[in-house]
Order: structure tokens, then C-alpha cells, then sequence
């Protein structure tokens, strides 16, 4: 059985034959990698041609202009030929045994939709490290369907949406593919879609993936278009949900709860750290919104409905702003102690 690994890469000269030489280490040999690189202005495309040379069992895609990683990986998409796929980011790793679990897991449950498992995520801040895994005791191993395990997600608070960790029948997934248009938050975009539309996941263990999270990273960088395109997911997500058949109701209120913690904590109290001329299209495309702040997720969030009600929307944007500042001050104040 042939797994095909598509990596997006893009500025990661520092950590992308670490990545590859992950790969070209499985146990379980029966695999094509293709690398995307995404127009990389460094020595990324270098290193990954130095890689090829080594292993024909990788190929390289080199996109002409950089597209985002969502535009990346369905190029990746186009060539493979294996029967299932697995995202990772050009700066991550996989554990040697990750291809031979996900195997096993495949022909032991008949070839599943998704198997899915959770990561390691390893953190670069100020040189401070630390390794830590997902909280795997709210996954139940085994099998599921898509909205079984949604409903865990809901039940849980987990997130769940990263593509990584996961890997996806080719054929299933031809018939969904990634936003192109979108280079931050593509993840959230789609990844509860995908479950919905699975019949059949096979969640194991052990943790395989290993993601990095630095500085410089995309996650790490924060701009008006970054807030923009989360507000556009988010506006993606209201008008899926007003029309998902397939969706019990209470799921989707409890998918509204998620998406309403990630409107007031991720989106409102950044509208103000962007510069005065930038604020303005921010905070006409948070109003359009404001729907999320009547599915309160917890009592904060119920706190700052009732702010925008009692003080403004503009107003309590600038507060939480306020907060947010300290937040981040009181975070770089612990880094630098570590």
C-alpha cells in the first residue's frame, strides 16, 4: 500500500532536511514524497533538490509564485498516486513508526476515510524549548464516524481541526480539497467539513507528529490580513452551518460556541493592535459577526457580549485590546525568566 506525503515548505532552509530526512527514515518504505515549495526566498529549494539527489523516492513541485500553503498542498494533491495522503509542514517531523501504525490502523479497520491521531508540538520562543503532547485521554481509540467524533471534539472543548497527525484516503478527500485562496487559517476552514463527511475514522496511537511552533512561523506572525481572512473563515463558517443538512442542531451550536471563543479571543482584541488606518475595513467585517456573541462558549465570553451591549462594539474592541497587551507583556516577561 503506497501513502504519499505531500510538504509544504516555504523560508525553512533551517528545518526542512530535518523534515525530509524523517521521511526517507520510515520503517514502512512504500511511499512517494512530494515537496512543494512555495516560491521560498531562501535556500529552502536548495536544500530540497540537495534531498531529491539522495532519495528518488522524493520529488519537487516549485510553485512560481508563493500562493499559501492552502494553494501549496492541492498542488501536492494533484500528483500523488498513493492510496492515502499525509500533510506535513516543512518544518515539522514524523516519528520513523509514524507510516507502519497508520498502515497497520488502515488494514486492520478496511481501509477507513481518515485515521487520525494526535501530535507532539514543540515550541521555540527566546531559545526556551519544550515538547509537549495533546491531551490524548479525551480521544476514545477506535472507530468512529465523523460526526461521532465531532460531537467528542464539542464535548471535550478540543479544537480538532489541524490537518497534521491525520492521514486521508486519496479518493475521499478528492472530492472536498483546500480553500486555495486562503494562506492562514485553512485548517480551521475545512477540517470540521471533512469529518462530517467521513463514514469511517480510525483514531490510534502512539503520537507521530512532531510540529513546531517558532518565531517567524506563520502562526507567530500576526497582520490586518491575517485578522481578515480568520473573519472570512469565520463568515465561511455561519453560512455552512445555515445551510449543513446533515448537522444535528445541537452540534451546530456547539460548533457556533467554538467559533464564538475563537471571535472574542483571537479576533476582537487584535482589531486595535493593528495600526489606525488598517482598523477600520477590521472592524466593519467584525460587525458583520457580531451573531457569534449569542452563542457565549463561557462566562468571559458572556461578559463581553454584555460589554458590546452596555459600552459599544468600538469600545470594547479597545479594551480588550488593552488586555491583550498586558497579556502579551506578562507572556514575554515568563519567557524571558525561562
Amino acid at each position: 500500500m503506497k501513502i504519499s506525503i505531500i510538504v509544504t515548505a516555504y523560508n525553512v532552509e533551517h528545518y526542512i532536511e530535518r523534515c525530509l530526512e524523517s521521511l526517507i527514515c520510515q520503517t514502512w518504505t512504500d511511499m512517494e514524497v512530494i515537496v512543494v515549495d512555495d516560491a521560498s526566498s531562501d535556500d529552502t529549494l536548495k536544500k530540497i533538490h540537495f534531498m531529491t539527489e539522495r532519495d528518488e523516492r522524493i520529488r519537487s513541485v516549485q510553485c512560481k509564485r508563493n500562493g499559501g500553503v492552502s494553494h501549496a498542498r492541492n498542488e501536492g494533491i494533484k500528483r500523488a498516486s498513493g492510496e492515502y495522503m499525509i500533510f506535513v509542514d516543512g518544518d515539522d517531523y514524523i516519528a520513523d513508526i509514524a507510516l507502519e501504525n497508520i498502515c497497520k490502523s488502515i488494514m486492520k479497520n478496511s481501509y477507513p476515510d481518515i485515521i487520525y491521531s494526535n501530535g507532539n508540538y514543540e515550541f521555540y520562543t527566546n531559545n526556551y524549548y519544550l515538547l509537549k503532547n495533546e491531551v490524548k485521554d479525551y480521544y476514545q481509540l477506535g472507530v468512529v464516524n465523523g460526526l461521532t467524533l465531532l460531537q467528542q471534539f464539542m464535548d471535550y472543548g478540543i479544537r480538532g481541526w489541524s490537518i497534521w497527525g491525520k492521514a486521508f484516503r486519496r479518493e475521499f478527500w478528492l472530492n472536498l480539497g483546500f480553500e486555495s485562496t486562503e494562506c492562514f487559517m485553512e485548517d480551521m476552514d475545512i477540517m470540521y467539513k471533512v469529518l462530517e463527511q467521513a463514514d469511517k475514522i480510525s483514531i490510534i496511537e502512539p503520537y507521530y507528529y512532531y510540529y513546531r511552533r517558532r518565531e517567524g512561523s506563520l502562526l507567530t506572525q500576526f497582520n490586518s490580513y491575517h485578522l481578515l481572512v480568520h473573519m472570512h473563515v469565520l463568515e465561511r463558517w455561519l453560512q455552512y452551518l445555515s445551510v449543513d443538512k446533515m448537522m444535528p442542531q445541537e452540534l451546530k451550536l456547539k460548533i457556533k460556541q467554538v467559533f464564538n471563543d475563537e471571535y472574542c479571543c483571537a479576533v476582537l482584541p487584535k482589531i486595535f493592535l493593528v495600526s489606525k488606518d488598517e482598523r477600520g475595513e477590521l472592524l466593519d467585517n467584525a460587525d458583520k459577526l457580531l451573531v457569534y456573541l449569542e452563542y457565549p462558549k463561557n462566562r468571559r465570553n458572556l461578559l463581553i457580549k454584555y460589554s458590546v451591549k452596555l459600552l459599544g462594539f468600538r469600545n470594547t474592541c479597545f479594551i480588550l485590546s488593552i488586555l491583550k497587551r498586558v497579556r502579551y507583556s506578562q507572556l514575554k516577561g515568563k519567557t524571558r525568566k525561562k
